[in-house]
């Protein structure tokens, strides 16, 4: 459920169902309410206009909040199911139907990742208009980005940005990433800028040092995004409000680390103190947490945990017989955890011997115990009873979220990570692991399934899954490395090199009430032959930025 207000100050309830991550993939019914001074009335339901949207086309709509165009429309993030490639769309409650907006980021994603693309675009997003036209979009959680914006039409007029950082997408590397927080009224925007941990300490990188980011340094722009101002709080927090008079600010401290309730400051900015920041962080200095978060390539620690009977076990026991290691952190109540299981439950059934899943639950010990789905997992189902503060987990990762998937190869080594569920993903690793040996930890849901190295060329299969209406294109360019020099792909079979081809053929479908279709395409490229045959070779489609790529494929 969402709520937004119009300048006459009508109140608009929008019902809509969340996944994870903030998503919903409904519409249900809007709720206007006009007398929002009486609450009496407002209580009235005679005195509500109610509007079924439940007959609408599936939609994804991202984050809680839209904002009212006329008597009739609605401004909101998200697009159809079937047409992912917008941000924004116009929702005419009275007649049903919606309008999606041009923009759609140039970020040099790849077309297979265009479903994880819209999910860092749209979940965790704010929207904020100042009543005369323009609107302020920004992401919380995925890097520093935000604009000003009008509608004209279907075009979105993009009037000012002000932070264009690269996003995180899941499937891609990781990066070192910032957070903002965003209100405003009709005449200034505010910018919380969440670059610090609990301790007031600068972090190098997201959440290196605390579970989540704080920020006591707020930037004030006019709506022509020219800065007006910077303010020094004298508190941490993780949100900001305004009054409705626009004179009050308020911090939400958020998360605290010691277990208490989260509290509110509130600042005057009408207060000289305010306006010359006057008020800065003395921040406790002590010593900071010194665990070394492992990095691809480098060994997993060991750690013990506990099953649901209350049996010991350490995370070496299940490298057993030269099998992988999946570890999973998951939680109960997440959306995205859920929506794995099936496919890992797919993944676990082809790769049975080879490779051993490890649940590491994240929840209370109590929670976990009482959880249905949890009694029913096939694989490994451990806990330490630690929660968000075990060293074992911290060693993996440490900010609060989850899925986290880390997979170690039977000797121990780190082979990828994963922060969120990529649909198709797991499917690839299974052609991984019955297929030659590869690296395949730069694109997770393309695999190589057969190599045939001969004096005439070398002849490379591959298989690639996606979202069902999702495409991919391999680069005409696509080439292999082996010993320092490199070999042109000279033909392709199943596929037209530089164009976009969308997978036909059904793989899995995830719990269908997700709506989760994953379709796969094999293809085959034929490459200049080898000089000399090498133990190994690397696969890149091409040499831009975001190209496929390969690394490590065995000839034996």
């Amino acid at each position: 459920m969402s709520l937004s207000q119009d300048q006459d100050g009508a109140l608009y309830i929008l019902d809509h169902p969340f996944e994870e991550n903030m998503i919903s993939l409904s519409l249900i019914s809007l709720t206007k309410i006009k007398n929002t001074d009486d609450i009496a009335a407002m209580k009235d339901p005679n005195n509500w206009e109610k509007y079924d949207l439940s007959k609408m086309t599936s939609f994804y709509m991202g984050g809680n909040r839209f904002e009212v165009l006329t008597d009739s429309t609605l401004l909101v993030v998200g697009t159809s199911d079937s047409d992912p490639h917008h941000v924004f769309s116009i929702v005419n409650y009275k007649n049903q139907t919606f309008t999606p907006l041009d923009y759609w980021p140039n970020d040099s994603t790849p077309e297979a990742l265009n479903g994880e693309k819209l999910m860092a675009y749209t979940a965790y997003c704010g929207l904020i208009g100042n009543g005369k036209g323009r609107f302020l979009y920004w992401i919380e959680n995925k890097g520093k980005f935000a604009f000003i914006f009008t509608v004209d039409g279907t075009k979105t007029n993009i009037l000012s940005q002000l932070y264009d950082d690269t996003i995180q997408i899941s499937g891609k590397p990781k990066l070192p990433i910032e957070r903002i927080h965003c209100c405003a009224d009709n005449n200034r925007i505010y910018v919380l800028q969440k670059t610090l941990n609990s301790k007031g300490e600068k972090m190098e990188q997201l959440d290196m040092k605390d579970p989540f980011p704080y920020g006591n340094t707020v930037e004030v722009y006019d709506w022509d995004g020219v800065k007006q101002q910077i303010i020094h709080l004298d508190h941490l927090g993780q949100e900001i409000m305004l009054s409705k008079d626009g004179k009050t600010l308020f911090l939400d401290s958020g998360y605290n680390q010691d277990g208490s309730d989260p509290y509110m400051y509130s600042y005057d900015l009408t207060a000289r103190s305010t306006k010359s920041a006057a008020n800065t962080l003395q921040a406790n200095k002590s010593e900071t947490d010194t665990i070394h978060i492992l990095q691809i390539g480098e060994k997993a620690v060991d750690g013990e945990f506990f099953d649901l009977q209350g049996n010991k076990h350490r995370l070496y026991d299940a490298f057993a017989d030269g099998r992988y290691v999946l570890l999973d952190f998951w939680g109960v109540n997440c959306g995205a955890c859920i929506k794995s299981e099936s496919e890992l439950d797919e993944v676990y059934k082809r790769v049975k011997g080879k490779l051993e899943i490890v649940g590491i639950n994240l929840d209370s010990v109590s929670v976990w115990q009482r959880n249905k789905r949890s009694q029913q997992m096939a694989w490994s189902n451990w806990s330490d009873g630690k929660m968000f503060k075990g060293e074992f987990r911290n060693h993996y990762y440490d900010y609060n979220a989850y899925p986290f998937f880390v997979l170690l190869a039977p000797d121990g080594r780190i082979l990828w990570e994963l922060s969120g569920y990529v649909p198709g993903g797991f499917l690839a690793l299974a052609d991984v692991i019955n297929g030659p040996q590869q690296d395949n930890s730069a694109t997770l849901n393309l695999a190589v399934t057969k190599v045939d190295a001969s004096s005439s060329g070398t002849k490379v299969r591959f298989r690639i899954y996606t979202l069902k209406g999702l495409g991919f294109t391999i680069a005409r360019d696509s080439y292999l490395s082996a010993n320092g020099k490199k070999y042109k792909v000279t033909a392709a079979d199943g596929i037209k090199l530089g164009e976009n081809v969308i997978p036909e053929v059904k793989a899995f479908t995830v719990t269908k009430k997700y709506g989760l279709y994953i379709n796969y395409c094999d293809f085959t490229l034929t490459f200049e032959p080898f000089e000399t045959l090498p133990e190994n070779f690397d696969f890149k489609a091409g040499d831009g930025e975001d190209a496929f790529v390969i690394r490590n494929i065995s000839l034996k």
